[in-house]
């Protein structure tokens, strides 16, 4: 990519330049740099066959290398999209399913979902992975938060939901479904527990998901040709967690485990940006209690914003 880079960069700054048709086959080339929008002479731009990411090699081909119209597409301000992933990932018993099961459905009460649960058979601990879809917006000219991404107002947005399961034997095969771009990941802990365990679970999955995306997305990411995956962290439980009573300088306090997992290392993760390049991680720690419907709703307006 960066000899392409240089050699469009070359002929922006050349104002006599009369180049007209540019060959760029079988070179590897990931993307196309904006810059080439600089060259006014330009017309033709021939780079299939090449592994195009951004914008994708059959859009090249569709437009037959018209270079206007690439450029048209590489300055186009939101990209309108109409179908996202969205990946749940956590320990075992953490509350995957109770939690997409709660985002697809509007129930009154904790214990209607639970009976809506029993009785779909959905009570019982994942195998593999299950897979559902959710169609949230139902309203017009919605943006993706997550994404920044005009919603076309003629479609109804649908997330492919992929709940994976949380037993160790099934991690290898979890990696072949992780997505690399346009996903939102709901990573999940227990919230009723320790934060040192708290923490290893998040980091766990972190590591796992950042571990397979591969250098050529990761150089989109870094310069801001794409966005990476979405993360927003999300503790279950949260009105089991236990409340405690803690000495502070200003006089005793009342402070609980969700603090816990406030101070003790989710603000480190914020503040590290480990993940840099590779993942989108909310900076807001979600904690869903599911006696309380307004955690849910906090939740969906991390998803989406009218």
């Amino acid at each position: 990519n960066e000899g392409l880079e240089e050699i469009l960069s070359a002929l922006s700054r050349n104002r006599g330049c009369r180049v007209s048709i540019l060959r760029a086959r079988s070179n590897q080339i990931l993307f196309i740099p904006p810059v080439l929008s600089q060259i006014r002479s330009l017309k033709t731009l021939d780079i299939v066959p090449n592994p195009l990411i951004d914008p994708p090699a059959a859009f090249v081909e569709s437009v037959q290398r018209s270079v206007p119209k690439i450029v048209q597409y590489l300055s186009a301000a939101k990209v309108k999209v109409s179908r996202l992933k969205l990946l749940l990932v956590g320990y075992q018993n953490v509350g995957k399913t109770c939690l997409a099961t709660a985002l697809r459905e509007d129930f009154s009460s904790y214990r209607d979902l639970l009976d809506f649960m029993k009785k779909e058979k959905l009570d019982n601990s994942t195998h593999g992975i299950k897979f559902d879809c959710w169609s949230p917006l139902q309203h017009r000219n919605l943006f993706f938060r997550v994404f920044d991404s005009l919603v076309d107002d003629s479609e109804k947005v649908t997330f492919n939901m992929f709940d994976f399961a949380g037993q160790v034997v099934y991690y290898f095969n979890h990696r072949r479904f992780l997505a690399q771009y346009q996903a939102v990941y709901l990573v999940i802990f227990r919230s009723d527990s320790g934060w040192e365990e708290a923490r290893s679970q998040v980091y766990h999955w972190l590591n796992l998901i950042s571990s397979q995306i591969e250098g050529e997305w990761r150089e989109l990411f870094a310069k801001k040709r794409l966005r990476p995956p979405a993360v927003i962290v999300v503790g279950t439980h949260a009105d089991q967690a236990v409340c405690q009573r803690k000495e502070k300088k200003n006089g005793r306090e009342d402070w609980s485990r969700l603090d816990d997992h406030r101070v003790y290392w989710f603000a480190d993760l914020i503040e590290k940006k480990e993940y840099e390049n590779m993942l989108d991680i909310s900076p807001e720690l979600l904690f869903i209690n599911h006696n309380k419907k307004e955690t849910f709703r906090k939740l969906r307006e991390q998803l989406t914003v009218k």
